[in-house]
């Protein structure tokens, strides 16, 4: 089991649109390949990962620093215990050899985008979805659930728990369904 090539390009994802930071008619994006020796249905596995809108890509920082780690380190020191697949948690530590802790900024572009294709080349040599290849086989479902929530203005004299009370509630139904973790974004509409 081995990397036997790693690619990366800059592909446009421009649109003639923009909000109040981002116009998005420039904007490109990180795609990543990771070209493994294993075959699949007669053809090379290779995991995808790509970053999305709102952040330029990686590039510089792929190529000056991420993915010569990646080419240089010792074959066997990228793969599980057993030998028998990529480990992403090696992969990743790997990666962040020689990087100051914390202020990730675009650092998290360009190490997201190789997590990316490498979870993607796991799930791939397993013949699981991408899910189970990061959470565990003998797991049912998702552990996590990512979702965005905008608080909606409240009316005069509405009291403040409102928005809270929604949320909980959608937590909550997520909790019922099986799943343990969440990961919130929230935004707050202000007051004209």
């Amino acid at each position: 089991m081995r990397i036997v090539e790693i690619r990366q390009a800059v592909v446009p994802i421009s649109s003639p649109i923009r909000n109040a930071y981002i116009d998005f008619s420039k904007m490109t994006a990180s795609v990543v390949a990771v070209i493994t020796d294993q075959v699949r249905d007669g053809r090379p596995v290779v995991g995808y990962g790509f970053n999305s809108n709102g952040r330029y890509a990686a590039a510089g920082l792929l190529d000056e620093r991420f993915l010569p780690r990646l080419r240089e380190a010792d074959p066997d020191s990228l793969l599980t215990e057993a030998g028998d697949t990529l480990d992403p948690r090696r992969i990743w530590a790997t990666l962040m050899a020689n990087e100051k802790p914390g202020g990730h900024g675009e650092r998290s572009v360009a190490v997201g985008v190789i997590d990316m294709a490498v979870w993607d080349a796991v799930a791939k040599i397993a013949g699981v979805p991408l899910w189970r290849a990061s959470i565990g086989a003998n797991t049912l479902h998702p552990l996590v659930v990512a979702q965005g929530h905008r608080l909606r203005r409240l009316q005069m004299g509405e009291p403040r728990h409102n928005n809270a009370m929604v949320l909980f509630g959608q937590v909550n139904q997520h909790r019922l369904q099986g799943f343990n973790f969440f990961d919130q974004f929230i935004d707050n509409i202000t007051q004209e």
